[in-house]
């Protein structure tokens, strides 16, 4: 698991750069097929959309390119800002 989308971006394209060492092509997908970006795997492993976190303030979600196109994740963070402890009146995500 990871954070940084960029990272699990790379890690997954691994197999594809050592196509031409398949034994290490191997190794690298399976370890490509374990690793998750953190929002993915909290939402979409755990199932979980409320960690219990609070926000007394407001804040600004920018989701990263890496993210979003090379990850394809959009909804999961939104789901995890989205908690009703962390919404102020009149706010939208």
């Amino acid at each position: 698991m990871t954070p940084a989308s960029s990272c699990a971006a790379t890690v997954k394209k691994y197999p594809k750069y050592l196509a031409d060492e398949p034994d290490w092509a191997e190794r690298a997908q399976n370890i490509a097929d374990r690793l998750y970006e953190l929002t993915l795997f909290i939402v979409g492993q755990l199932g979980v959309e409320n960690v219990g976190a609070r926000l007394n303030g407001r804040a600004v979600y920018h989701p990263s390119c890496s993210l979003i196109r090379k990850l394809g994740v959009r909804e999961e963070p939104l789901r995890l800002l989205a908690t009703p402890e962390n919404r102020q009146k009149g706010s939208k995500l």
